[in-house]
């Protein structure tokens, strides 16, 4: 599956969300609360890799499962944010560019804050300056952080965000009998 395709699964998943909650957008409210998700989604991701923030002694690294559901949130966001502002072909790397990022080498634990709080700041930087290319480099360290030096495969995103579409298409068990 390419990238062109988890995105689409991925506009599908909010599109269906949208439907369920009933929720009806205006700009720039929705690009607002996407960013402010994307934000959230990459703290509950660097949280359920271990990385060390300073104030707890010895961070806990979540188990491999949860850590590949946290990234898959961010890459749906990802794709979110990049449809709002009208940069969804900075979200479809190339099989050479997804080749130069695979023979890359994984960053040590201790300076991935470092790379999380650059994704972060370049985040921030294409939105209020909207700029382009800041969201693409954002982008690639983000990839980066998941297929490099989490290991994810495509396979497993894959996988896994289909997981979550099934989830929501599923309605809630009855509570009690009700």
């Amino acid at each position: 599956m390419t990238f062109k395709d988890l995105q689409t699964l991925s506009l599908n998943y909010y599109q269906q969300l949208d439907v369920k909650n009933h929720t009806m957008w205006q700009q720039p409210r929705h690009q607002t609360a996407a960013l402010v998700s994307l934000e959230v989604q990459l703290a509950n991701f660097a949280q359920a890799t271990g990385l060390e923030t300073g104030v707890v002694n010895h961070p806990q690294l979540a188990p491999r499962a949860t850590q590949l559901e946290e990234f898959t949130k961010c890459l749906r966001t990802f794709f979110l944010v990049a449809n709002l502002l009208n940069w969804n072909e900075l979200c479809q790397p190339t099989e050479e560019q997804l080749t130069r990022l695979s023979n890359l080498t994984p960053d040590e634990p201790n300076t991935r804050a470092t790379l999380y709080l650059m994704v972060n700041r370049l985040v921030l930087t294409a939105y209020y300056e909207k700029q382009a290319t800041a969201f693409q480099h954002a982008w690639s360290l983000f990839l980066k952080w998941g297929l490099v030096d989490s290991g994810f495969s495509i396979a497993q995103i894959t996988a896994t965000l289909q997981q979550q579409l099934a989830a929501l298409q599923t309605p809630p068990a009855p509570e009690n009998g009700r």
